[in-house]
């Protein structure tokens, strides 16, 4: 994401202030001995999911994700980098998939990365919390490339999502792998090689090998959110989701990979996150609750601890009128809020000395009663004191599309005309909303992936 297009969060969103300090690591045993290596029961997880284990809530969820995805990649379609992407996408020629925004196909690696870019550009898809943070959506872009490339029918495509998302953020709960140096896109070569191999229909045998190929060949080191960022920040993601693509497609052809890639003696427990736990049996499925339905989506552009400080500082300034007569400001948030979490800047506005100026006057303070609403809720406090000795506190929860309150449909359509509006007119943001909602019973992805389609 650019940074002339992140939003001005306000010094008295505060969490600039909150040191970047690693978290500290919660690893549980290593699995039994008896049990068969993670890979194979995770192969054999997804290539035992149908679409009838999905129920009519589930699906739902994943049609407003799905069109959440698509309405980020419409409204970044003419940033930079996007369009640098979409370009040597295009220029390396196939005709598997089609580029958001275009009516025109490329490579399914290529696809899956221009669409991730497009996708992830101005952070404001969706989250998962659970000891980290990572962004499931990250997984779409692989599911619509593999989708579209295998003539899979929109009811498969919202199976593969519905399990990437289930995938991902099982190995979130577990262990956020920045602990020791490597970043959340790591679990999404996981995730999407399943979701991408399920949607080519391989048997498990080979599920399990597009894993191993998928993580022997492409970590992603967490060096991408420290220091200065590049460009590389939103393309991560969407480097996973051109590798795993990528890997189902060789494990569909034959090619082998690594194994136990998880439990090996140089492999992925001992050299990324040490040893884990992660039990298939409690994944979810028909009658079990899928992770699916514990992600939330993004209201603002901005770092997903930071949602619900954004509309608290907004009220505070509000109330506050003349912000130079602010004396301190006290921000109180969860424990990942307090720990990871800064506020985004538009490059003129570090250089505003009004805002230099509040940014000095900041605390930022972990609440446990607010940690412990984690996932459901993320809530967010701002208190400004004044010259007068006045004090003013405004504190938010959550919003709409948080786990808590599962954003609708009219809420999610709102979503996508406040963001694509300047690239896309009402009656094809109506177009787009009614391919994704009759996805389900449709044979294929074409009318979707057509609707989408930028007129100039």
């Amino acid at each position: 994401m650019n940074l002339d297009r992140r939003v001005l969060i306000g010094a008295l969103a505060g969490v600039a202030a909150a040191p970047a300090l690693a978290q500290a690591a919660s690893v549980a045993d290593k699995p039994k001995a008896t049990e068969p290596p993670l890979a194979r029961r995770l192969a054999g997880y997804a290539g035992s999911l149908r679409t009838a284990d999905l129920d009519s809530a589930t699906v739902e969820r994943a049609k407003v994700h799905l069109l959440d995805s698509l309405g980020c990649g419409l409204a970044a379609f003419k940033e930079g980098p996007v369009s640098t992407v979409r370009e040597l996408a295009l220029a390396g020629g196939g005709n598997a998939a089609t580029i958001i925004g275009t009516a025109r196909r490329a490579t399914l690696e290529w696809a899956a990365f221009a669409n991730g870019a497009a996708i992830r550009a101005d952070d404001i898809n969706d989250v998962y919390v659970g000891r980290g943070t990572g962004h499931p959506s990250d997984n779409i872009a692989a599911c619509l490339a593999a989708a579209e490339g295998a003539g899979a029918s929109g009811a498969e495509l919202l199976l593969a999502i519905v399990l990437a998302y289930e995938i991902e953020a099982r190995f979130l709960d577990a262990a956020y792998p920045d602990n020791r140096g490597w970043d959340h896109p790591t679990y999404a070569l996981v995730s999407g090689a399943l979701a991408a191999g399920k949607l080519l229909k391989l048997p498990p045998e080979k599920l399990a090998e597009a894993i191993n190929l998928s993580l022997s060949g492409h970590l992603a080191m967490n060096q991408t959110r420290l220091g200065e960022l590049s460009n590389w920040k939103g393309l991560a993601g969407p480097e996973a989701a051109r590798a795993a693509v990528f890997a189902a497609q060789l494990a569909r052809a034959g090619i082998t990979g690594p194994s136990p890639i998880f439990e090996g003696e140089a492999g992925f427990f001992k050299q990324v996150t040490g040893p884990l736990v992660i039990d298939t049996q409690s994944f979810g499925g028909r009658g079990k609750r899928f992770r699916i339905h514990d992600c939330f989506i993004k209201s603002y552009p901005a770092q997903a601890q930071t949602q619900t400080a954004i509309p608290a500082a907004a009220k505070v300034a509000k109330a506050a009128g003349d912000l130079s007569r602010i004396r301190a400001i006290e921000v109180k948030s969860t424990h990942l809020g307090w720990l990871m979490a800064g506020s985004i800047f538009a490059p003129d506005a570090l250089r505003d000395p009004k805002a230099a100026g509040l940014r000095k006057l900041i605390t930022v303070r972990e609440d446990a009663s607010m940690t412990a609403l984690v996932p459901k809720q993320s809530p967010n406090s701002v208190t400004v004191t004044l010259d007068d000795g006045r004090v003013m506190s405004e504190r938010v929860d959550d919003l709409p599309g948080f786990a808590g309150r599962p954003m609708s449909r009219a809420e999610a359509e709102m979503k996508l005309e406040r963001n694509a509006k300047a690239i896309v007119k009402a009656e094809q943001i109506q177009r787009i909303s009614e391919a994704v909602w009759n996805l389900e019973r449709t044979d294929s992805t074409r009318a979707m992936m057509e609707s989408l389609v930028i007129v100039a």
